[in-house]
């Protein structure tokens, strides 16, 4: 090992170039494939807190953006009639109402929600600072007065003073820290200003969480309408079961388990983690490029004492070893460059866009391992092969 070590160190420069140009095609292997899964994964996480099984939505709504037609919330009351042997499958619907605003340099997803459902949505996840919105229901209750019983009401009736105060909302920790925003500040929503008043834990499904009837009420949603619904399944009943008896019984609408959503994200998604993979792709093979190429330069400036060592009676897989060995030696400086590369990147990408989750986990790192291992060898066949190839007797007379 100590004759390919001396080898690689004769040009310095052009070694430490090959290295760092490995390093570079590791490290954005390793940060586009943590970013790209972890950021996948981050949202499914979030979306588990959901303490209901299934998902409930029209057929015509996109199931990762949440956009489209308005469901009419007499839909609970039927998916609540849905029996299987004579028991509800359901025993709770929880209406959502999706908006989204522009926050911390980013577009967040906003649920409108019962006050009385936070704790549904939000999964066991305490507010760490501040309140609930609407905490005494005062929104909720001037809404209900406003219906009196009626499906419609007039949304226009609703003076400024009152509609101020539903203007409310809370956000999860990490978004608070992301935009620097506190309880009592201001942030823009559907042309309104509404007052953060509380900060809860991270881990909810969305971000931004304020009251269902204020969203309605600024839309102009005269009757009680929803994006979507969260249903949670009887514990007698299984939920594939319940997920069935819901569409077969209402089959305008579509029902998912929230349980595949990490499915169904990846299958939305799909073309978002091939274009990191084909990029990784790209540039581990533009790394190992320059492997093929300074080895394969070396062996051309060392073909008088190639030469010699054949004479000497080195066989060719001496040679041949030696060539590879090489070519691991740059291959095993860029895997450690790139490591360290890929973990600064994490701290950069972290610290400028708070948001994103760049997961480095072992998997991405044996992968990393491995390619550069793989990579190292293949790239050193040609010159090893050319170095083995050569007439000695040529070399030392042309030298």
């Amino acid at each position: 090992m100590w004759l390919p070590l001396a080898n690689i160190l004769h040009r310095k420069l052009r070694t430490g170039l090959s290295v760092l140009a490995v390093g570079i095609g590791i490290s954005m292997l390793i940060v586009l494939v943590s970013l790209s899964r972890g950021s996948i994964d981050e949202v499914v996480k979030r979306w588990s807190s959901i303490r209901a099984e299934l998902w409930v939505l029209p057929r015509s709504v996109d199931v990762i953006t949440a956009k489209g037609d308005y469901l009419d919330d007499r839909v609970i009351q039927q998916i609540l009639n849905v029996k299987i042997d004579g028991k509800p499958v359901a025993s709770q619907v929880t209406p959502v109402f999706k908006a989204s605003m522009h926050l911390a340099g980013q577009e967040q997803s906003v649920w409108g929600i019962d006050p009385d459902d936070l704790e549904t949505i939000a999964g066991g996840k305490k507010i760490i600072k501040g309140r609930q919105f609407d905490a005494e229901r005062k929104f909720k209750t001037l809404i209900a007065q406003k219906r009196a019983g009626r499906r419609d009401y007039d949304p226009d009736s609703i003076s400024k003073s009152e509609l101020g105060e539903g203007l409310e909302l809370i956000i999860d920790q990490r978004l608070a820290q992301a935009a620097k925003a506190n309880i009592g500040d201001s942030v823009g929503l559907l042309g309104k200003k509404f007052v953060i008043v509380g900060i809860i834990e991270t881990g909810v499904p969305a971000r931004v969480l304020t009251s269902l009837q204020t969203i309605r009420c600024i839309k102009g949603v005269s009757r009680a309408r929803s994006t979507f619904y969260f249903a949670r399944v009887n514990k007698s009943i299984d939920a594939v079961a319940a997920q069935e008896a819901i569409a077969k019984d209402l089959p305008g609408l579509r029902v998912e388990r929230t349980g595949a959503f990490a499915g169904i994200l990846a299958d939305s998604v799909a073309i978002a983690t091939i274009i990191p993979d084909v990029i990784c792709g790209i540039s581990v093979v533009v790394s190992f490029l320059f492997i093929l190429l300074t080895v394969y330069t070396m062996v051309l400036e060392r073909s008088k004492e190639i030469a010699i060592l054949r004479s000497l009676g080195a066989n060719s897989g001496f040679i041949h070893r030696g060539i590879i060995s090489e070519a691991l030696l740059i291959s095993v400086g860029g895997i450690v460059v790139g490591i360290v590369l890929s973990y600064g990147g994490k701290m950069l990408i972290e610290s400028h866009w708070p948001l994103l989750t760049v997961d480095i986990k072992g998997q991405w790192l044996g992968l990393a391992v491995v390619v550069g291992l793989v990579g190292g060898v293949l790239s050193s066949q040609m010159p090893a092969w050319l170095a083995v190839r050569a007439d000695p007797l040529a070399a030392l007379s042309e030298a």
